[in-house]
């Protein structure tokens, strides 16, 4: 047997180092998106807010007072204010759905779940213009594995928190 000694190949050594400098850049980037991803998850309001705040539909829980409803249709982002302030709408209750990965299931399959979550037993003084809306995630959110349903009583002008 004879040994031979290879001379260092420089190239190969810069090679090297810059396929580690992309490994160590590409994995802080998908740390970062990860992170941003979590908190975005768990990025919720506190349920009594001091001053007007925009907030997507996820990051709402029972409690909160929205300064208006979107019209009908897709929800993005609503205003969330201090309950003692006027507004149209609060969060009564929000609860996951039952339903398998896939097609979304119809709202009337829902119905007797959205007539028992969601109704004026659960508030403490109810005006008489009181009516109720409820939110349910879209095809696309369903298939992402969004299942949350959020309940809103909503009425003319309210001044103060209807879950006493």
């Amino acid at each position: 047997m004879t040994i031979l000694r290879m001379p260092a190949r420089p190239g190969r050594m810069v090679a090297l180092l810059a396929y580690g400098l992309v490994a160590l850049i590409l994995a802080g980037v998908l740390g970062v998106w990860a992170t941003g991803v979590l908190l975005a998850r768990e990025n919720r309001l506190p349920v009594r807010v001091t001053h007007a705040s925009h907030a997507r539909a996820d990051q709402l829980a029972p409690g909160h007072c929205l300064k208006t409803l979107p019209e009908d249709g897709t929800v993005g982002v609503v205003v969330v204010v201090p309950c003692d302030q006027a507004h149209k709408a609060q969060v009564i209750k929000v609860w996951e759905l039952p339903g398998e990965a896939g097609a979304r299931p119809s709202a009337n399959s829902w119905q007797s779940e959205i007539d028992y979550n969601c109704n004026a037993g659960m508030l403490s003084d109810a005006p008489a213009d009181l009516g109720f809306v409820v939110w349910i995630p879209t095809q696309s959110g369903w298939e992402s594995g969004d299942r949350r349903a959020v309940c809103l009583a909503e009425a003319t002008a309210l001044t103060s928190s209807l879950l006493g």
